[in-house]
Protein backbone atom coordinates (compact mmCIF):
# COMPACT_ATOMS: atom_id res chain seq x y z
CA UNK A 1 0.00 0.00 0.00
CA UNK A 2 2.30 2.79 1.11
CA UNK A 3 5.93 3.24 1.49
CA UNK A 4 6.99 1.75 5.08
CA UNK A 5 10.29 2.94 6.60
CA UNK A 6 12.12 -0.65 8.48
CA UNK A 7 15.14 0.23 10.64
CA UNK A 8 17.60 -2.57 10.91
CA UNK A 9 19.91 -2.91 13.74
CA UNK A 10 22.59 -5.26 14.24
CA UNK A 11 22.02 -6.14 17.95
CA UNK A 12 22.06 -9.90 18.83
CA UNK A 13 18.88 -11.46 20.13
CA UNK A 14 19.31 -13.88 22.70
CA UNK A 15 16.08 -15.62 23.76
CA UNK A 16 16.39 -18.08 27.02
CA UNK A 17 13.07 -20.08 27.81
CA UNK A 18 11.01 -19.25 30.81
CA UNK A 19 9.70 -21.51 33.00
CA UNK A 20 6.29 -22.46 31.70
CA UNK A 21 3.06 -22.93 33.70
CA UNK A 22 1.08 -24.88 31.45
CA UNK A 23 -1.82 -24.72 34.52
CA UNK A 24 -2.80 -20.70 33.49
CA UNK A 25 -2.29 -21.58 29.79
CA UNK A 26 0.45 -19.10 29.40
CA UNK A 27 4.46 -18.72 28.77
CA UNK A 28 6.86 -16.08 29.52
CA UNK A 29 10.12 -15.00 27.22
CA UNK A 30 13.59 -13.07 28.56
CA UNK A 31 14.48 -10.61 25.90
CA UNK A 32 18.16 -9.40 26.32
CA UNK A 33 18.95 -5.41 26.93
CA UNK A 34 20.64 -5.18 23.88
CA UNK A 35 16.64 -5.78 22.40
CA UNK A 36 15.77 -2.61 23.80
CA UNK A 37 18.95 0.01 22.88
CA UNK A 38 20.38 2.57 25.29
CA UNK A 39 19.28 5.51 22.77
CA UNK A 40 16.76 7.93 23.53
CA UNK A 41 13.31 7.86 21.71
CA UNK A 42 13.33 9.63 18.54
CA UNK A 43 17.05 9.96 18.22
CA UNK A 44 17.45 7.44 15.46
CA UNK A 45 15.41 10.31 13.38
CA UNK A 46 17.95 11.51 10.71
CA UNK A 47 18.13 15.59 10.84
CA UNK A 48 16.71 15.83 7.39
CA UNK A 49 13.83 14.23 8.61
CA UNK A 50 13.47 15.77 11.86
CA UNK A 51 13.52 19.77 10.32
CA UNK A 52 10.71 18.11 7.66
CA UNK A 53 8.94 17.27 11.35
CA UNK A 54 9.49 20.47 12.77
CA UNK A 55 8.33 22.33 9.82
CA UNK A 56 5.02 20.43 9.73
CA UNK A 57 4.83 20.80 13.56
CA UNK A 58 4.97 24.64 12.37
CA UNK A 59 2.91 24.24 9.72
CA UNK A 60 -0.02 22.80 12.11
CA UNK A 61 0.50 25.19 14.68
CA UNK A 62 -0.09 27.93 12.11
CA UNK A 63 -2.65 26.31 10.57
CA UNK A 64 -4.45 25.57 14.19
CA UNK A 65 -4.05 29.38 15.54
CA UNK A 66 -5.58 30.82 11.95
CA UNK A 67 -8.27 28.03 12.15
CA UNK A 68 -8.98 29.58 15.51
CA UNK A 69 -8.51 33.24 14.53
CA UNK A 70 -11.29 32.49 11.96
CA UNK A 71 -13.67 30.73 14.76
CA UNK A 72 -12.98 34.10 16.55
CA UNK A 73 -14.22 36.19 13.76
CA UNK A 74 -17.61 33.86 13.28
CA UNK A 75 -17.91 34.54 16.87
CA UNK A 76 -17.17 38.07 16.81
CA UNK A 77 -19.59 38.41 13.72
CA UNK A 78 -22.51 36.47 14.94
CA UNK A 79 -22.42 38.42 18.20
CA UNK A 80 -22.36 41.46 16.11
CA UNK A 81 -25.24 40.34 14.07
CA UNK A 82 -26.98 39.47 17.32
CA UNK A 83 -26.37 43.23 18.67
CA UNK A 84 -27.18 44.73 15.99
CA UNK A 85 -30.45 42.91 16.04
CA UNK A 86 -31.24 43.59 19.33
CA UNK A 87 -30.81 47.69 18.74
CA UNK A 88 -33.05 47.12 15.86
CA UNK A 89 -35.20 45.15 18.05
CA UNK A 90 -35.21 48.01 20.90
CA UNK A 91 -35.56 50.48 18.67
CA UNK A 92 -39.07 49.02 17.44
CA UNK A 93 -40.47 48.70 20.43
CA UNK A 94 -39.16 52.43 21.30
CA UNK A 95 -40.93 53.28 18.28
CA UNK A 96 -44.01 51.26 18.87
CA UNK A 97 -44.05 52.23 22.44
CA UNK A 98 -43.99 55.95 21.13
CA UNK A 99 -46.72 55.87 18.26
CA UNK A 100 -48.86 53.47 21.57
CA UNK A 101 -48.27 56.78 23.75
CA UNK A 102 -49.33 59.37 20.95
CA UNK A 103 -52.38 57.61 19.92
CA UNK A 104 -53.47 57.65 23.90
CA UNK A 105 -52.46 61.29 24.22
CA UNK A 106 -54.67 61.65 21.05
CA UNK A 107 -57.80 59.45 22.26
CA UNK A 108 -57.48 61.70 25.55
CA UNK A 109 -57.74 65.08 23.45
CA UNK A 110 -60.14 63.83 21.72
CA UNK A 111 -62.54 62.60 24.78
CA UNK A 112 -61.77 65.83 26.56
CA UNK A 113 -62.57 67.90 23.62
CA UNK A 114 -65.80 65.87 23.15
CA UNK A 115 -66.09 66.36 27.25
CA UNK A 116 -66.14 70.66 26.37
CA UNK A 117 -67.92 70.42 23.71
CA UNK A 118 -70.77 68.65 26.02
CA UNK A 119 -70.44 70.81 28.78
CA UNK A 120 -71.25 73.47 26.68
CA UNK A 121 -73.77 72.23 24.52
CA UNK A 122 -77.03 73.93 25.66
CA UNK A 123 -75.08 77.59 25.14
CA UNK A 124 -73.79 76.23 21.59
CA UNK A 125 -77.47 75.23 20.71
CA UNK A 126 -78.59 79.11 22.06
CA UNK A 127 -76.13 81.25 20.16
CA UNK A 128 -76.87 78.90 17.18
CA UNK A 129 -80.76 79.43 17.52
CA UNK A 130 -80.20 82.77 17.63
CA UNK A 131 -78.16 83.59 14.93
CA UNK A 132 -81.04 81.52 13.08
CA UNK A 133 -83.44 83.48 13.89
CA UNK A 134 -81.81 87.14 14.17
CA UNK A 135 -78.28 86.70 12.29
CA UNK A 136 -79.43 88.33 8.80
CA UNK A 137 -81.19 91.04 10.33
CA UNK A 138 -79.73 92.24 13.81
CA UNK A 139 -77.13 90.00 14.69
CA UNK A 140 -76.23 92.09 18.17
CA UNK A 141 -79.25 90.95 19.99
CA UNK A 142 -77.10 87.20 20.24
CA UNK A 143 -74.36 88.80 22.33
CA UNK A 144 -76.03 87.59 25.28
CA UNK A 145 -75.81 84.23 23.85
CA UNK A 146 -72.65 84.24 22.75
CA UNK A 147 -70.81 86.01 26.18
CA UNK A 148 -72.99 82.67 28.22
CA UNK A 149 -70.93 80.63 25.59
CA UNK A 150 -67.81 82.64 25.80
CA UNK A 151 -68.09 81.99 29.65
CA UNK A 152 -68.98 78.58 29.54
CA UNK A 153 -66.02 77.70 27.58
CA UNK A 154 -63.79 79.98 30.06
CA UNK A 155 -64.78 77.31 32.90
CA UNK A 156 -64.21 74.46 31.14
CA UNK A 157 -61.11 75.49 29.73
CA UNK A 158 -60.14 76.78 33.32
CA UNK A 159 -61.08 73.30 35.11
CA UNK A 160 -59.02 71.11 32.33
CA UNK A 161 -56.17 73.13 33.01
CA UNK A 162 -56.45 72.51 36.84
CA UNK A 163 -56.93 68.87 36.16
CA UNK A 164 -54.41 68.36 34.49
Amino acid sequence: MGNAQTRSTSVPITVSEAPVDLSKGHFSVRVSEELFGTDAPGSHIPPSEKALLEEGFKLGVNAMQSWKLREMDKLSLFAERQRASLQKELEDSRVTSTSERLDSLERAHRRSLRKKDEQCEVERQDVLACYRMNGIDDPLKCTKAVEDLKTCADRARHAFVESS
